[in-house]
């Protein structure tokens, strides 16, 4: 989008304003930016222990369907 407005911006710059305008949040411990615009998002342990606890508890849950469909 960028670039159709004429705009030369590096993809490590829209990385970086992507990472400014994550909001606080109880899933994401951090994030950094790697190589040219690459982010990597690293989780906090209690919210993956959650998960992995309720999936070896309860195994593996479909979504339920509000309606059936044929």
């Amino acid at each position: 989008m960028m670039k159709v407005k004429g705009k030369k911006v590096s993809p490590k710059e829209i990385a970086e304003k992507i990472v400014q305008n994550i909001p606080n949040n109880e899933l994401i411990e951090r994030t950094e930016i790697a190589g040219p615009g690459f982010i990597n998002i690293h989780l906090k342990r209690i919210f993956v222990s959650k998960l992995l606890s309720n999936l070896l508890v309860n195994g593996v849950q479909p979504p339920s369907l509000k309606k059936k469909k044929k």
